[in-house]
């Protein structure tokens, strides 16, 4: 019974993020609010989403449970660790792709401009992001899974989890195609989705490869390259990787 009201929470959890961070529903507030919803809609998201994991965590430890497996040492210590790691990861990844946008901080400080109504984050190809599409979903899978004392409510909560972000990974790509077009997809091309097993992109890249085709295409249409947001002067590095058969998913 434990297991079943676990899941489906984190299902209901999960069909409620997904929808607040679509495109219809961030269309759906502009046009209930106005414009200056792109100032405060990320902010609100992150709020909604945090204190949705409230009755979450609560459900986990006070449901029925019984423990499954404790690691010895020293695999316990060096399962917290990894654990650290991912952690310290996670908080690198939030970083290279500005922090502040990310908690949805600098559009609330930049609401008295229009710059939030057309402000897009930045496309990053850089540091962990030449390893794998989304090291934050992969970091957060290392850390979950890491757990030195797993119970039932643990298992249970971990892979309707990973179901999730594995799932997410794919919404996430249709909106980040639409927001950058074919600079997104020649990353695809480039680097794995969701576990980094063909090394770094970084290595693939050349000094050239920003005088291809790609930028030729772009020079005759600066939104080509970019889709619906484009990239903002000095926001992010262009996509310079030379292509290279496709990467399977």
């Amino acid at each position: 019974m434990s297991v079943a009201i676990i899941v489906a929470y984190v299902t209901f959890y999960a069909a409620v993020h997904s929808w607040l961070a679509s495109q219809r529903a961030k269309d759906w507030a502009r046009r209930a609010f106005g414009p200056e919803t792109d100032c405060w809609y990320r902010l609100a998201f992150n709020v909604v989403v945090s204190v949705q994991l409230i009755p979450l965590l609560v459900l986990v430890v006070w449901l029925p449970d019984r423990p499954l497996y404790t690691l010895p040492p020293p695999w316990g210590r060096l399962a917290f660790l990894g654990q650290v790691a991912a952690f310290v990861g996670i908080g690198y990844g939030i970083w290279l792709t500005d922090a502040w946008h990310f908690l949805g901080l600098r559009q609330m400080i930049e609401r008295t401009t229009d710059r939030c109504r057309r402000r897009c984050p930045p496309l990053v190809i850089f540091g962990l992001y030449r390893w794998v599409r989304h090291p934050l979903y992969f970091l957060g899978l290392m850390f979950i899974w890491l757990t030195p004392q797993m119970t039932v409510n643990r298992l249970a909560l971990f892979a309707a989890l990973s179901v999730y972000l594995y799932v997410g990974t794919f919404f996430e790509e249709g909106r980040l195609v639409a927001e950058f077009g074919p600079a997104y997809r020649e990353y695809q091309r480039q680097v794995p989705r969701l576990f980094p097993y063909r090394g770094s992109a970084h290595r693939q890249a050349t000094k050239g490869a920003e005088q291809g085709k790609a930028e030729s295409t772009s020079a005759s249409n600066p939104r080509a390259r970019t889709g619906r947001c484009g990239i903002e002067p000095g926001s992010s590095r262009p996509v310079t990787l030379q292509p290279r058969p496709p990467v399977p998913d």
